[in-house]
């Protein structure tokens, strides 16, 4: 069998596709990012204006699967999923320099409800500059 033949039998291309469905170690299927939201914010202080990251399409929730943060200060930041109390805070990041790689969890954490922003605070009293990439789903 050469190796295109073997590619589409392995894969189901060709005559009867299937869907090819990853799964982790544990057997449950994995999750792949298909929204990307780069962002530079600036959060005045600790529960004052959080900054919205993430506003999921009409009817839609949000699936934080990862992200990467920097910071122009240093600061520990809170995500908050809509008004809700903080769902996620970040060790304290060390002013000027980028997180040495991105932050990613399994299932990710999904919002408490439909049309909920991703929001993130800070831990400071001074306004600090976040930048970075949030990652996920839209369900």
């Amino acid at each position: 069998m050469g190796t295109a033949a073997a590619r589409n039998a392995l894969s189901g291309s060709g005559a009867n596709p299937r869907p090819v469905i990853e799964v982790g170690q544990d057997g449950t299927p994995v999750r792949r990012a298909n929204t990307f939201k780069p962002f530079s914010v600036t959060v005045a202080s600790l529960g004052i204006a959080p900054q919205t990251v993430w506003t999921p399409a009409t009817g839609r929730r949000f699936r934080l699967l990862g992200y990467t943060l920097t910071s122009n200060k240093a600061a520990s930041v809170q995500f908050r999923d809509g008004s809700v109390a903080t769902i996620l805070a970040t060790g304290a990041l060390v002013a000027n320099t980028p997180a040495p790689q991105p932050v990613a969890f399994g299932d990710g954490y999904r919002s408490a409800s439909a049309n909920n922003l991703l929001q993130l605070d800070v831990d400071t009293a001074v306004p600090v500059i976040i930048s970075g990439t949030v990652w996920g789903t839209e369900e």
